[in-house]
C-alpha cells in the first residue's frame, strides 16, 4: 500500500478546508500533529481551518505555537494579524503585520491590512500612505485603489478619488459597487450627466439594482424632469414591491407635483414597510399640511419626535405650524430645538430670523439671519431678510448696502431692486410680482389679525359703506372680479350682491385662506392684469381693495378691466393718498396716487366718477395713511 506522504497530506487537508468538509480536515490534521508535533506549517494550516469555522480563540492558539517554532513564518503572522483584527485586537495585529513587512517588505496584501488598521482608528494619512504602498507593490490591487478612492472621497479631496475609483473600473469595468461610488460624487458636485451615465451603467449591469433606480430619479427631480423621476420609482418598485426609499420618494414626488392626495398613498405605504421611517412621516405630514389638515400633519411630526427625538426636521416643521398658528413661543422653542440638533439647519435659522421680525425683535433676528450666512455667505434669502431687518431698524445705510449685497449674488433679484428703489427715491410702475408673492405668503397665516387688529385696516368695510350710500348694494350682480382678494376681507363684504365672484391673488397661501371661507365661485394665483385678459366672459363689477399700492402705474389695469367689463360695469377701489403728479414709492414699499391721476385715467378709459370720499384707511407706525376711495362706471361711446 502506497504511503502517503506528508506534504500531500497538507494538501489534501488544505482542500477539504476550503471545501468546507471541516470534519474530515480535522481529522487530518490531527493525525498530522500526532506524526508532526512540532511541524510549524501543519500548525498554520490548522489555525487556518478554525479561522475559516469561526473559531478565533483556536485559531490564534494554534497560529502562535506555529510562530513559536518559526518566528519567520511569514504566512502565519499574516493570518494571525488578520483574526486578530477580525476580533479586535487591532494593536496586536498591527504588530504582527509589522512583523510579516520585515520578512516580505513589498508585500501588498499587508501594507492593505496595515493601512485597514489605520482607517479603522482615523489616522487616515498613515491609511493612505498603506494604500499607495501596496498599489506601489501591486498597481491592480484593486482593493487598495478602492479604499483609497473611499478615503479620499470622506476628506473631499474628490480629484484623486475619482482618479482612484477610475483605476479600479479600469480593470473591473462592470463593479457596481465602483460605478455607484463614481456616480455619487459626481452627484455631490451637482455634475448630473456624470453621475446618470454611471449610475445607467450599474443598471446595465445589473437591472434588478432598486438603489440605483432611486438615486436615477433624485437626479431626475434636480433637473425638475418629474415624469422621468415618476417612471424610474416606479420601475424601483417593481423590482422590489417593499422598497420603502422608492415608496417615499413617490410621496415626495407626488408633493412637488401638487398631488398631495397621491403622495399620502404612498407615504402611508412606506410606513407601513417600515413603521421607523422617520423621513416618511415628516414627509406624510408635509403632504397633510398641502391638504390643510395642519392638526394631522403635526400628529406625524410628533410620532417622527417619538422614534428620535433628536429629528431636527420633524423640529422644524412642528415650529412652523406653531408660526403660522401665531403661536410664537412654542415656534421659537422647536426652531431652537432643530438648530441645536443641527447647529448649520439655515432655513430654521432664517425662518426664526422671520419669526423674530414679525414680532419686531429685530436684534435677534439680525443673529440669526448673520448665523446663517456665516453657514452659507452666499445664502441670498437671508442676505435680503437681513437687509428687511436694517430697514425696519431705520438703519438705511445698512440696509442699502445689504441689499446692493442681495443684487451682488443674484442682479436679477426683483424684491430687492424694490426695496432699494424705495430707499433711494426712485419711483418704479410697480412692485415686483415675486416681491408682493413673497410679502404675502409669509405674511398670510397672520394677515387678518394683524392687519384687522393692529393696523384697524378696514378698507372693505368702508367701500362697502360707500356702495351702500351711492345705493350700488340694490343691485345684484351677475359677475364680480375681486381683484387682489387676498383671504378674502372684500369677498365677505360683497358677497351678497353678487351671484358669480371671481378671486385673483398672486399669493397661494392667501388663496388658500379664501379658499376655506367659500366665498369664491373661482379662484386664481395670478396677476390680475393676466386674470382679466384671458377672460371670455363679462364682469359687471370689478373691487381692487387696497390693492393699488403695489402697482404704481395703473394704465394696464385700467385697459384690463374694460376689456372685461360689460358696457356699464362699476369699478370700485382704493388708493392711497399723493398729493403730488401722478404717482410715488414710498419708503413703506407701497405707492400711492394723486386724485388727478385718478380723474385721467377715468376719462382715458371712458369711465365715470360716482364717488370720491377721502378716508383713514389704516394705520402705520400708529399713524394713520390717508386714502381715497373711488366708483367709477363704465361709460362706453358707441
Amino acid at each position: 500500500m502506497t504511503q502517503i506522504s506528508r506534504k500531500e497530506q497538507l494538501e489534501q487537508a488544505a482542500q477539504l478546508t476550503q471545501e468546507k468538509q471541516f470534519g474530515p480536515a480535522d481529522t487530518l490534521y490531527s493525525r498530522l500533529l500526532s506524526d508532526y508535533p512540532d511541524d510549524a506549517d501543519i500548525l498554520y494550516q490548522y489555525g487556518n481551518l478554525w479561522s475559516e469555522q469561526e473559531q478565533f480563540d483556536k485559531a490564534i492558539e494554534l497560529y502562535n505555537k506555529s510562530l513559536s517554532i518559526d518566528p519567520q513564518n511569514f504566512n502565519a503572522l499574516a493570518n494571525l494579524g488578520n483574526v486578530l483584527g477580525h476580533t479586535g485586537n487591532v494593536d496586536d495585529a498591527l504588530l504582527c503585520f509589522k512583523k510579516a513587512l520585515r520578512i516580505e517588505p513589498r508585500n501588498a496584501d499587508i501594507h492593505f491590512c496595515i493601512g485597514n488598521i489605520f482607517y479603522g482608528k482615523g489616522d487616515k494619512d498613515k491609511a493612505v500612505a498603506s494604500f499607495q504602498k501596496a498599489v506601489e507593490f501591486n498597481p491592480d490591487h484593486t482593493d487598495a485603489l478602492c479604499n483609497l478612492g473611499c478615503v479620499f472621497s470622506e476628506e473631499n479631496d474628490i480629484n484623486e478619488a475619482i482618479t482612484a475609483f477610475t483605476q479600479v473600473l479600469a480593470k473591473k469595468p462592470q463593479d457596481c459597487e465602483i460605478l455607484n461610488n463614481l456616480a455619487n460624487i459626481y452627484y455631490e458636485q451637482g455634475n448630473w450627466d456624470k453621475s446618470e451615465s454611471y449610475y445607467s451603467q450599474v443598471l446595465k449591469v445589473d437591472p434588478t439594482d432598486s438603489e440605483a433606480c432611486n438615486n436615477l430619479g433624485a437626479i431626475y427631480l434636480k433637473r425638475d424632469e418629474l415624469d422621468k423621476a415618476e417612471n424610474i420609482y416606479k420601475k424601483a418598485i417593481e423590482l422590489d414591491p417593499n422598497d420603502v426609499i422608492a415608496h417615499n420618494n413617490l410621496g415626495c414626488l407626488n408633493l412637488r407635483k401638487k398631488k398631495p392626495e397621491a403622495a399620502v398613498r404612498y407615504l402611508r405605504k412606506a410606513i407601513s414597510l417600515n413603521p421607523s421611517y422617520l423621513e416618511a412621516y415628516n414627509n406624510l405630514g408635509n403632504a397633510l399640511q398641502e391638504m390643510n389638515q395642519p392638526e394631522k400633519a403635526m400628529t406625524y411630526y410628533r410620532r417622527a419626535l417619538t422614534i428620535d427625538s433628536q429629528y431636527a426636521a420633524a423640529h422644524y416643521n412642528i415650529a412652523t405650524l406653531y408660526h403660522q398658528e401665531n403661536k410664537g413661543d412654542k415656534a421659537v422653542k422647536h426652531y431652537s430645538d432643530a438648530i441645536k440638533i443641527d447647529p448649520e439647519y439655515t432655513d430654521a435659522y432664517c425662518n426664526l430670523g422671520g419669526l423674530y421680525t414679525a414680532r419686531r425683535e429685530v436684534s435677534k433676528a439680525v443673529e440669526c439671519y448673520r448665523k446663517a450666512l456665516q453657514i452659507n455667505p452666499k445664502h441670498i434669502s437671508a442676505w435680503y431678510n437681513l437687509g428687511n431687518c436694517f430697514k425696519l431698524s431705520q438703519d438705511t445705510s445698512k440696509a442699502i448696502d445689504t441689499y446692493k449685497k442681495v443684487l451682488s449674488l443674484d442682479p436679477d433679484h426683483q424684491a430687492a431692486k424694490h426695496v432699494l428703489a424705495t430707499l433711494t427715491g426712485e419711483t418704479t410702475e410697480e412692485a415686483p410680482a415675486e416681491y408682493v408673492k413673497g410679502l404675502f405668503d409669509e405674511y398670510s397665516h397672520r394677515f387678518e389679525d394683524h392687519l384687522v387688529k393692529n393696523l384697524e385696516y378696514k378698507t372693505p368695510v368702508l367701500l362697502r359703506q360707500l356702495a351702500h350710500d351711492y345705493k350700488l348694494d340694490t343691485t345684484v350682480f351677475k359677475r364680480v372680479a375681486d381683484l387682489g382678494c387676498g383671504t378674502g376681507l372684500a369677498g365677505i363684504e360683497f358677497k351678497d350682491i353678487s351671484t358669480f365672484m371671481a378671486g385673483v391673488d398672486l399669493s397661494p397661501k392667501m388663496l388658500k385662506i379664501a379658499e376655506q371661507k367659500s366665498l369664491y365661485d373661482q379662484l386664481e394665483s395670478t396677476s390680475l392684469t393676466s386674470y382679466l385678459n384671458k377672460q371670455t366672459d363679462t364682469f359687471d363689477l370689478f373691487i381692487a381693495a387696497d390693492v393699488f399700492v403695489y402697482i404704481g402705474k395703473l394704465t394696464e389695469v385700467f385697459q384690463a378691466v374694460v376689456n372685461s367689463a360689460t358696457d356699464d360695469a362699476y369699478f370700485i377701489f382704493s388708493v392711497e393718498e399723493f398729493d403730488g403728479k401722478d404717482f410715488i414709492l414710498r419708503e413703506s414699499g407701497r405707492f400711492a396716487h394723486s386724485c388727478t391721476y385718478i380723474e385721467q385715467l377715468a376719462e382715458t378709459f371712458q369711465f365715470k366718477i360716482i364717488a370720491s370720499e377721502q378716508s383713514q384707511i389704516r394705520k402705520e407706525n400708529e399713524q394713520w395713511i390717508n386714502g381715497s376711495l373711488f366708483i367709477l362706471q363704465l361709460s362706453k361711446t358707441v
